[in-house]
């Protein structure tokens, strides 16, 4: 088990000893919603490299028999992040459903241009944002839509890792995919 061992640096502020001998520092004390999407992003785009090396069977699989398709989440992760998009002043443009595998292996592109415009947003003043739903307006605070964008593709990965080990399908090992991974591909100090 890692442990955690406060210290003094040289400006007064704490250190520690953590994960893998990491030693984090403390950046302004605030942590930042832009390194979370920036996380997410990360996360997604790595799900959808694992993802394109299966067969099609597995994008097929079902955690259980009244569960979306693995092929089902993913396009539900690109079409809800596009309505984030949508809701912090962009346009919608993942609008139908895809009728084949090949239609949803081809929301790669999307899915990642669709992120970088999430992580652009969190760099922003948090205000409220306003839009258009069923011909009704809604406000909603900036950092509560990009806060649902992080936690609902957090779901959904673990979602379609179960539905793959439902299915008998390759290992979706959802360590791969945490913070530390983050950091350590990411070479973030």
């Amino acid at each position: 088990s890692a442990s955690f061992h406060p210290t003094a640096t040289g400006h007064g502020a704490p250190t520690a000893i953590g994960h893998n001998g990491y030693s984090p520092q403390l950046r302004c004390g605030v942590i930042a919603l832009q390194e979370a999407l920036e996380h997410m992003a990360w996360a997604d785009r790595k799900l959808f490299a694992f993802l394109s090396e299966l067969p099609d069977q597995a994008w097929h699989s079902r955690a259980h028999a009244q569960d979306w398709p693995v092929s089902g989440l993913v396009f539900h992760l690109v079409a809800s992040a596009d309505w984030y998009r949508y809701q912090l002043g962009g346009v919608l443009e993942v609008t139908s459903q895809p009728q084949s595998i090949a239609d949803v292996r081809q929301l790669s592109r999307e899915w990642q241009q669709i992120n970088e415009f999430l992580v652009a947003e969190a760099a922003k003043e948090d205000g409220l944002v306003s839009f258009t739903e069923d011909g009704s307006i809604f406000s909603e605070l900036r950092s509560t839509v990009l806060m649902e964008a992080f936690r609902h593709s957090t779901e959904h990965r673990t979602q379609i890792a179960a539905a793959l080990k439902a299915g008998g399908h390759a290992h979706m090992e959802l360590e791969d995919y945490s913070a530390w991974a983050f950091r350590d591909a990411t070479a973030r100090p």
